[in-house]
């Protein structure tokens, strides 16, 4: 009916619009940086800096500078007036490109993993990190190399995929109000309103009670909307900080490319799955090993599906390591892991059934002893026809 409300629908008095200025590279340093020009532009009401001169940019479309005006086309102008300078630097976009001795660092000092929503429990690990890969452990259950071993048939194989977008249909989006100084009205396209007056309370030193957060309707999220900011752009920090400047709401609404560049997205992996299996079918071992990029961030490890599904194997091991490339950071996107993981795994399967000869449902459904799992793959042999393939 068109009678639901979202962030981008929020129209308050005296309302300006936002517009943030984004690195155009991969890796750069900040050489030159000057306001001056785009405060003095009509219809400005704000301008702040993002970045420091001197400073290190590490991936395209990193925040630079934002300004707030009384329309969207007087912000996007105001862009243009800034005055900014950068120098670029070698960089690194693809995992294996990364993975190579010599290729540029993302990083020059350790990294240190932040927590997310979605994030598995128990998912911190100690990690060892080298050149751009960070190794973070491994699951095992028993012994994996005698489980391989033991095996008459062992199936290995690389398997790959991409990096996804969350693309909802409603992009990132944040009006904030101050009410006055010590307290704030927030509306957000969230995932998590206590989240967000969590994060904005801390920035902006207030007390949490005092930061109201408005949700009505969601236009999607997938993983990618949990806080104030995005993954890669400080969107809660720009639009209170330009509206606290301004005495004046501002509204900041990304458009569909900063969605692509600077909001998250599901690292990619690249994986090897070694299977031993005896010719009857008995599964001996499991090994995945998974490197994957969040870009500039972590948590691109696989999820452990085979520790958590195929349960009657006795020997399994599944090791996993982030890749840093000069790419915007990953975040939380349905399951974080688990569809990388059960892709390489599940394709593994199947082709060890083919190379000894029985149905890739029997092994599943002979290693799994979960009641409703085992009752889905029967249902789901019996409404698929499977049998008669």
């Amino acid at each position: 009916t068109g009678e639901a409300r979202y962030t981008h629908d929020i129209r308050l008095p005296g309302m300006l619009h936002a517009a943030v200025l984004r690195s155009p590279y991969a890796c750069c340093v900040v050489k030159e940086l000057n306001l001056d020009a785009a405060a003095k532009w009509p219809g400005v009401g704000a301008v702040v800096s993002l970045a420091e001169v001197g400073e290190r940019l590490l991936f395209a479309g990193q925040d630079v500078a934002a300004v707030a005006a009384a329309t969207p086309e007087q912000a996007r102008e105001a862009l243009r007036a800034i005055t900014v300078a950068f120098e670029e630097q070698p960089f690194v976009v693809t995992t294996r490109d990364a993975m190579q001795p010599g290729a540029p660092l993302v990083h020059t000092s350790e990294v240190k993993a932040r927590k997310t929503e979605g994030d598995e429990p128990g998912t911190s690990r100690k990690a060892t990190q080298n050149g751009n890969i960070r190794h973070t452990g491994s699951d095992a259950k028993k012994d994996v190399a005698k489980g391989l071993r033991a095996a008459d048939v062992v199936h290995e194989a690389e398997y790959t995929t991409q990096v996804h977008t969350h693309s909802a249909l409603e992009t990132h989006s944040i009006v904030v109000r101050w009410d006055d100084p010590n307290h704030m009205t927030v509306w957000s396209s969230t995932q998590g309103i206590f989240s967000v007056r969590g994060e904005m309370a801390e920035v902006f030193g207030l007390k949490p009670a005092n930061v109201h957060v408005i949700t009505e309707y969601l236009g999607g999220g997938f993983g990618a909307k949990f806080g104030a900011s995005a993954a890669g752009s400080r969107l809660g920090f720009i639009a209170g900080a330009l509206a606290r400047k301004a005495e004046a709401p501002v509204s900041l609404l990304l458009n569909r490319h900063e969605e692509h560049v600077c909001t998250g997205n599901r690292p990619d992996s690249l994986q090897t799955v070694k299977l031993g299996a005896k010719k009857s079918g008995e599964l001996t071992a499991i090994h995945v090993v998974a490197h994957g990029s969040a870009g500039i961030g972590t948590g691109a490890g696989v999820g452990r599906n085979a520790l958590g599904i195929y349960t009657r194997c006795p020997n399994i091991k599944v090791e996993s390591a982030d890749v840093y490339t000069h790419a915007g950071p990953g975040t939380a996107f349905r399951a974080p892991g688990h569809p990388q993981g059960a892709f390489a795994l599940e394709l593994a399967l199947d082709e060890l059934g083919a190379k000894i000869g029985r149905d890739p449902l029997d092994i599943r459904i002979d290693h799994n002893v979960h009641p409703v799992r085992r009752h889905q793959f029967e249902l789901g042999r019996k409404q698929f026809a499977w049998d008669e393939k």
